[in-house]
């Protein structure tokens, strides 16, 4: 009779295991045990010398933050008091490529600022202006007529530079140049940009005034040289501020030009 007592006791206690049904990768059917989960109280007896049984019960403290990679992460509590107390830079929460939650600081924004300055390639001004006895001399009333193409402010002048361009006189012998005839104001910036011309090309530039005299003469100007590229070909484009208002023509040629090449002028108010 105890026997069967114990073999229902024993029944009784495998009874109350639970399972769960799965089956893997192959289409094997499995029956698994269901882990129980662990209380969150465990008493443990001991008995004393008097033969008394006493119990303890450990409570589980409260968690820390777990560390990860070695480093412990700061909890929501104590990023916030360190915010407060200004004692620690804000941090953020991101989350690395591996899945890894990290927490780091926000970076100081530097902001930088920069002025730029304006770089001519030459100016033509009145302590600039060439010595009286070369604006008093002959040249240049024999280009008068040359003169028919004229560029006001915010407009543009083009011409082709060729062969049947009418030559200008230099200490080399002559060279086809272009002329143009200026807008009278107080102070402008003409922006010269040339076409075909090679990268050892310069620019020579003759300002006159109203009676056809030299008053300025700015020599062997490289300027700005620009490759070609799919949306533009190569260019060559000098500065020059015009700050007389007695400059009222503009004499235009190319250095080392091999071939025929074409001026484009363009002109600005300049600004302070």
């Amino acid at each position: 009779m105890l026997a069967l007592l114990l073999v229902l006791v024993s029944s009784t206690s495998s009874a109350e295991q639970s399972y769960y049904t799965w089956v893997d990768a192959q289409g094997v059917i499995h029956n698994t045990a269901v882990a129980t989960k662990p209380s969150k109280q465990e008493s443990t007896t001991e008995t004393n010398a008097e033969g008394i049984i006493e119990e303890e019960s450990e409570d589980k403290t409260k968690e820390k933050p777990v560390a990860i990679s070695g480093t412990e992460y700061k909890t929501e509590e104590e990023l916030q008091q360190e915010i407060k107390s200004g004692t620690d830079k804000p941090f953020y929460t991101w989350t690395d490529a591996d899945g890894t939650i990290r927490n780091s600081a926000k970076p100081d924004l530097l902001v930088e600022f920069s002025s730029t300055e304006i770089v001519y390639d030459a100016v033509f001004a009145p302590p600039f202006r060439l010595p009286e006895e070369v604006t008093n001399g002959t040249c240049c009333i024999d280009y008068k007529d040359a003169f028919k193409q004229k560029l006001a402010v915010d407009g543009i002048a083009s011409q082709k530079i060729n062969s049947e361009s009418i030559p200008y006189r230099t200490q080399q012998g002559f060279t086809p140049a272009g002329y143009f005839v200026m807008a009278s104001t107080e102070r402008d910036i003409v922006f010269i940009k040339s076409y075909k011309l090679s990268k050892n090309a310069s620019f020579e530039v003759v300002a006159l005034n109203s009676q056809f005299q030299p008053l300025y003469l700015a020599s062997k100007l490289s300027g700005l040289f620009a490759e070609q590229t799919w949306k533009d070909l190569a260019y060559t484009k000098i500065m020059i501020e015009l700050a007389d208002p007695e400059i009222e023509y503009l004499i235009v040629f190319a250095n080392n030009a091999d071939e025929n090449y074409s001026l484009n002028l363009s002109l600005g108010a300049a600004s302070d």
